[in-house]
């Protein structure tokens, strides 16, 4: 829970979970594609001039083959969210909810608890429990809270 904490709650916190049917899935697109190109071009090992110009017109060419929306089992870039308006609308309406939030701040940052789901606002037991952090895995956490 620290790493996780610290990597991801602190450090990253602007970063998402994006996730798309037969593509990969990471919290940053270009990464991912970069990733790709990496791996399936061997780019990671450095060449000449010549076998790199014939690498990379090999990666353009499945690249455009497998993206070619008339080929069977395209793999189609997404170019808009893939989201329910019903989820759009959910969202909304839990982001426009009135909720307790509590705000608990130190020297050097902020630390912002929010109820989810339906609550309203989180009891002080929850609160203590969550801060005490008497587990070790995520399995443990929810069954902690019964989510």
């Amino acid at each position: 829970m620290n790493y996780f904490h610290n990597e991801w709650l602190k450090t990253n916190d602007g970063w998402y979970e994006g996730i798309q049917v037969y593509t990969p899935s990471t919290n940053n697109a270009l990464e991912a594609t970069n990733k790709t190109i990496k791996d399936d071009g061997t780019f990671r090992e450095r060449h000449v001039l010549s076998r790199f110009l014939t690498i990379a017109t090999n990666v353009i060419n499945n690249w455009s083959v497998e993206r070619d929306s008339s080929s069977i089992n395209a793999k189609i870039f997404a170019t808009e969210p893939t989201i329910s308006l019903e989820l759009w609308t959910l969202s909304y309406q839990w982001a426009k909810s009135t909720k307790d939030i509590i705000c608990i701040s130190n020297d050097s940052s902020k630390t912002y608890y929010i109820p989810a789901r339906d609550l309203q606002s989180i009891s002080q037991a929850n609160l203590n429990k969550y801060k005490n952090k008497t587990w070790s895995t995520f399995n443990q956490f929810t069954k902690s809270f019964d989510i």
